[in-house]
């Protein structure tokens, strides 16, 4: 396994190594730990809020208690303290006058105001049965009326008796804005005490109450009722309808809510909480988005920050790269300069010093190959020279035998012109300087052959600006003539076309003569530094050989054989606008 994992490593460039080594494992250790601690952060604020709710609720229940326990007191102190309220609960009304009736009525209800519903302005009628079912009333009430409100009392007051004179809640199904707080009398005393001698009834305002009990904080995400033993709504302090409360509460209704019942002190009565877990924990969730948007953050800048150490160390392995490649030569643009104190500095002189070696174990090489093959241009052009002239001054002992003085005196001048360019000047020349000295060869050798030879020129004047060696045009022409045009009978056609690529310059020397031998061909294209030069063609060898030694094996001469007769011979060299050193002045001034 350990094998594997080195293997892979082993295929990877520097930067994806310190990305697959160093970027997993940073992050996932960093999100388990932020999401360990955001997980423990946010579950504790989820508690808070909890918590501080479950606060809130309990805070009102005992609101609620306390309502209902003044409730208890101030009906306690009508009923058992206010002197007479018992008389008249005991005394049968069908035994009494209209008179006793009427003061009464009067008594309880100047009582009942003073007392009840002064204080507490959610009181709108008080009710209260005597020991016989008389009814007592604060406020008017229609006949009709009366009946249902018996009916009423009788309904619910078997389930006030079991709390024996504590007051409990009711919903009055026939008041829909009033909930009814009721109460059993008994005698006050100890042996009576579990006599019963009436039943009392507040009609309290529900919108009284649903202000009692709605939240102040979180208003919109809790919600309070409160509702019987069955979870029938009492009073409803949210903002949903009865029928939704109950059936959330009853759990048909499938929502993410929070249900919590807490008993009063009073009955078999409730304070219920619905609590909305999304809008309560609303900011808790959006302080964990927060969180987690964080941590994305960091970790696109812990990203960014590894990416940011791997490219620049790949970077400054890129620059040796870089200038690896981009250097062909030893000058001083070739030493790497490295501005970090690192080994990254290091490994740059120890380059430095590697090429300071290098340069001065070249130089010795170099110079002496250099003095080998200026050594050998001087012998070919000294090959060339001598074969061109024995040609030239034979055409000018066949002009001066017909006695033409004015043709010699120019084909003297064109000689001298000639050999001049060859034994003065630099290596390279302008194409157009070449052409004017074939021009100046073509001259004399019309004057030997007149009308048998033809002379065609065909190049670009924007190839004239090209460099090329000197005299590597007259030897390939003059051995179309010598070995060409000489040798045939008809009129004899030499062309000479120029044509470029990207890199190199093409300079094609055609004629219609007998073409050269396939095995001169084969032996120009297998030459070698150590093959021999044949005695015939010795131009073409010779220019071979020259253009080898300045360019390479890849640039020289092309001979091919054209149909029916003829040979096109072409040129191939790189072209440059520049003449440049002499490549033995070159290297000593290096």
């Amino acid at each position: 396994m350990k094998t594997k994992i080195q293997n892979f490593f082993n295929h990877l460039k520097i930067k994806n190594k310190i990305i697959v080594a160093c970027l997993p494992f940073i992050l996932l250790s960093y999100v388990i730990l932020f999401i360990s601690v955001s997980l423990i952060m946010y579950n504790q604020m989820k508690q808070r809020v909890l918590d501080q709710t479950q606060q809130n609720i309990i805070e009102k229940v005992n609101f609620i208690n306390a309502k209902l326990t003044d409730y208890d007191l101030i009906t306690s102190g009508f009923l058992y303290y206010t002197q007479g309220v018992t008389n008249y609960l005991t005394k049968n009304q069908e035994k009494l006058t209209q008179e006793q009736k009427d003061d009464a009525n009067q008594f309880l209800s100047k009582n009942i105001s003073s007392i009840i519903t002064d204080n507490n302005p959610e009181i709108s009628n008080v009710k209260l049965f005597n020991e016989y079912g008389d009814l007592y009333i604060n406020n008017a009430i229609y006949t009709n009326t009366i009946e249902e409100v018996k009916a009423y009392a009788d309904s619910i007051r078997g389930y006030a008796r079991k709390y024996h004179g504590k007051v409990v809640i009711f919903r009055n199904p026939n008041t829909p804005y009033f909930v009814t707080v009721a109460r059993t009398v008994y005698v006050p005393t100890l042996k009576e005490s579990n006599h019963e001698i009436g039943f009392l009834m507040l009609d309290v305002a529900i919108d009284s109450l649903k202000k009692d009990i709605q939240m102040q904080q979180n208003a919109d995400s809790i919600f309070l009722l409160l509702t019987d033993k069955d979870g029938k709504v009492l009073v409803n302090g949210t903002n949903l309808s009865d029928h939704a409360c109950e059936e959330l509460l009853s759990g048909r209704k499938k929502q993410k809510h929070l249900v919590n019942k807490v008993q009063l002190a009073y009955g078999d009565c409730y304070v219920t909480s619905i609590i909305n877990e999304s809008r309560l924990f609303h900011d808790t969730h959006r302080l964990f988005q927060m969180e987690i948007y964080i941590m994305f953050l960091s970790i696109l800048i812990i990203i960014g920050a590894i990416l940011y150490a791997g490219n620049m160390i790949s970077g400054q392995v890129q620059a040796f790269i870089r200038k690896l490649n981009e250097t062909s030569e030893i000058d001083k643009n070739a030493y790497i300069e490295v501005q970090s104190q690192d080994e990254f500095r290091e490994l740059g002189n120890v380059y430095n010093k590697m090429l300071s070696r290098i340069d001065n174990l070249i130089q010795t090489v170099y110079v002496n190959e250099l003095l080998t093959k200026n050594a050998q241009l001087e012998t070919l052009q000294a090959q060339i020279n001598p074969h061109f002239l024995y040609n030239t001054l034979d055409c000018i002992n066949s002009l001066v035998e017909f006695n033409e003085k004015e043709s010699v005196q120019k084909v003297v001048t064109s000689l001298a012109n000639i050999m001049k360019m060859s034994i003065k000047g630099s290596t390279f020349i302008t194409l157009e300087e070449d052409i004017s000295y074939i021009n100046q060869y073509i001259f004399i050798q019309k004057m030997r052959f007149q009308d048998r030879l033809l002379f065609l020129l065909e190049i670009p004047e924007h190839l004239y600006q090209y460099y090329v060696p000197k005299l590597i045009l007259q030897p390939i022409v003059e051995n179309a003539i010598v070995h060409g045009v000489e040798e045939i009978s008809e009129t004899g056609m030499i062309g000479v076309i120029a044509s470029e690529d990207e890199e190199n310059l093409y300079i094609s020397i055609k004629d219609n003569g007998n073409g050269i031998p396939k095995e001169i061909i084969q032996q120009l294209q297998q030459m070698d530094d150590k093959a021999g030069l044949s005695t015939q063609h010795i131009g073409i060898f010779n220019i071979q050989k020259k253009l080898q030694i300045l360019y390479g094996k890849e640039y020289g001469l092309r001979i091919t054989t054209l149909k029916p007769h003829g040979t096109n011979v072409t040129i191939c060299i790189p072209k440059s606008t520049e003449s440049g050193k002499e490549p033995f002045d070159e290297a000593f001034n290096r």
